[in-house]
């Protein structure tokens, strides 16, 4: 195997302001995982990996890269210009974070900013929370496979109303830091919203930022409500909240993840968005979910929000 300029990964500063990137056009992987009754159907993952073994993670990489699949026909390309991060979990405890979001452009459109969601494994943890370790690569495919899944069966009606706008999957290499090797990276490409994630209001009311918060002292801390919005506004969001889970339930897709970090609520319109697919199940793409929507009939009714909670 290749080995790596950094032992362990790249810099995370890889996807940095002013970064250009050659994306393609791509056709994501079906979702898998054990939710979806086939995760060792696509590739089974590699055991018994810790990120405290001295495992170089560019090995896993190049030895396990991204699954491929044909490329759509024609196929579309694009510079896309990163323009800012906009987030990615920090490393704590040895575990890295998962997918970057960065806001970007593309070729020479500066007046309009999209989202790429980045699927780099070097950027997945490696160790979890029992002796047994994560296959980095593995689990940004099954992301990528997911979300990209979830987007695609989503009626264009619903989004850019309770879901941001999708705007296709996309692959792009990078170098490695062995001269003249280059890797694969996949990424989803949508809608950017000026607005705020309901984790980031609650902290902010609590006087900490996600960074620096252990996940197990977040109901400790006391919150200041005057540093949030008004009450009739919160459960104006609440509402929506409900409203935009049980929208998609009603058309065969469980989100399955929704909480606080994955509500984005727009800064001008106060519209409440659900990102962050990773975790959810799109009925119509495995078996067990295709006899659900099968029993429900051609003409359901819609399932009650009231009922549902």
């Amino acid at each position: 195997m290749a080995q790596s300029a950094i032992h362990g990964r790249q810099p995370l500063s890889l996807f940095k302001p002013g970064v250009k990137l050659d994306i393609r056009a791509h056709i994501p992987p079906p979702p898998f995982g054990r939710d979806y009754r086939n995760e060792d159907t696509i590739r089974r993952p590699l055991c018994g990996l810790s990120a405290h073994d001295g495992i170089d993670r560019l090995d896993i990489a190049l030895s396990h890269p991204p699954l491929e699949t044909p490329y759509p026909v024609p196929t579309k390309s694009h510079v896309l210009t990163i323009l800012e991060k906009i987030h990615h979990r920090q490393e704590r405890a040895g575990c890295y974070g998962g997918p970057h979001l960065v806001r970007c452009y593309l070729d020479s459109d500066k007046s309009c900013h999209y989202v790429a969601k980045i699927y780099d494994g070097i950027d997945y943890p490696l160790s979890g929370p029992g002796p047994r370790g994560y296959d980095c690569m593995y689990r940004a495919d099954q992301d990528y496979s997911r979300e990209a899944a979830a987007y695609q069966n989503m009626p264009l009606g619903l989004q850019g109303s309770v879901v941001p706008r999708y705007f296709g999957s996309w692959t792009f290499s990078v170098e490695t830091g062995v001269r003249g090797l280059r890797r694969c990276v996949r990424m989803i490409l949508l809608e950017h919203v000026d607005g705020e994630c309901m984790l980031d209001k609650i902290l902010r009311a609590k006087g900490v930022t996600q960074t620096d918060l252990p996940a197990e002292l977040f109901d400790t801390l006391p919150i200041d409500y005057g540093l949030l919005p008004p009450e009739r506004e919160r459960l104006d969001v609440l509402a929506s909240v409900i409203e935009a889970e049980v929208t998609l339930l009603n058309v065969g897709i469980a989100h399955r993840d929704v909480s606080p970090r994955n509500v984005l609520i727009s800064r001008s319109t106060k519209r409440v968005i659900l990102i962050d697919f990773n975790k959810s199940r799109v009925y119509k793409c495995y078996e067990f979910g295709r006899q659900v929507l099968k029993s429900w009939g051609p003409n359901p009714l819609p399932i009650s929000p009231i009922e549902y909670y």
